[in-house]
């Protein structure tokens, strides 16, 4: 009983502590052959021209938190 309480106590404080992101963050990856396909989504408080800027931006994305590394590998279209 005592670990079931712990167990439920722990998922609380993960669920609470995810829930609290200021950028509500929601984060899918996919194995794709030799790749990866992630899909993120998140909410922001942008102008449609700053958000169109802002998603042009790619090597930018090291600003958000968590990411390391965002670089442009190639370019088609």
């Amino acid at each position: 009983m005592r670990l079931f309480i712990v167990g439920v106590l722990f998922f609380t404080a993960l669920h609470t502590q995810a829930a609290s992101s200021p950028y509500d963050l929601h984060l899918q990856v996919y194995p794709n052959e030799d790749q990866f396909q992630i899909i993120a989504d998140y909410k922001v408080a942008l102008s449609p021209c700053q958000a169109s800027a802002y998603l042009k931006d790619y090597e930018g994305a090291r600003s958000l938190p968590g990411i390391k590394e965002s670089k442009i590998i190639s370019r088609s279209g």
